[in-house]
């Protein structure tokens, strides 16, 4: 306790690492934290936290959930990127920006609820080959159509 930041990566490529535990006074997961964290396979990232930086997660392939919090604001550029593993993503209300290729090659993914206070998804934010349906609160139908795999059955929802 006491955190508020996870510096740039500072875990990067800790293959032996299979959980972790973060504190309720971090504020911020910095750039390539955790990347390449192949054995890492759940992250609970806690209330407080409001930015995930780019490439945080990335090659977490053994990752199959996260929890994301309502303090979340910010999802940087290929955060979450080719976590093969997951399959269930809820972006919560709050968050108003996913970066470029947050979550591509996310390959078990196959379902996706996005937010209503998004305000910007980068190119690419979920080109996943497998995802089947994302549900998309109809204020945001403009900035999403171009940014995941062509197959995928997009919901709109009041």
């Amino acid at each position: 306790e006491g955190v508020v930041s996870i510096g740039s990566k500072a875990f990067w490529y800790c293959e032996s690492l299979k959980s972790i535990t973060l504190p309720s006074t971090l504020r911020e997961i910095g750039d390539e934290a955790f990347r390449s964290c192949k054995n890492l396979s759940e992250v609970i990232i806690p209330e407080g936290v409001v930015s995930i930086g780019s490439m945080a997660f990335e090659l977490c392939r053994s990752l199959k959930s996260i929890t994301l919090p309502s303090t979340l604001r910010e999802i940087g550029d290929e955060a979450f990127a080719y976590c093969t593993n997951l399959s269930e993503l809820i972006i919560p209300e709050g968050v108003e920006s996913i970066g470029s290729r947050a979550f591509d090659s996310c390959s078990s993914l196959k379902y996706i609820i996005l937010s209503s206070t998004l305000k910007e998804i980068g190119n690419g934010a979920f080109y996943c080959s497998n995802l089947e349906e994302v549900l998309i609160p109809r204020c945001i139908e403009s900035i999403v159509k171009s940014r995941v795999y062509s197959s995928t059955k997009l919901v709109y929802i009041d």
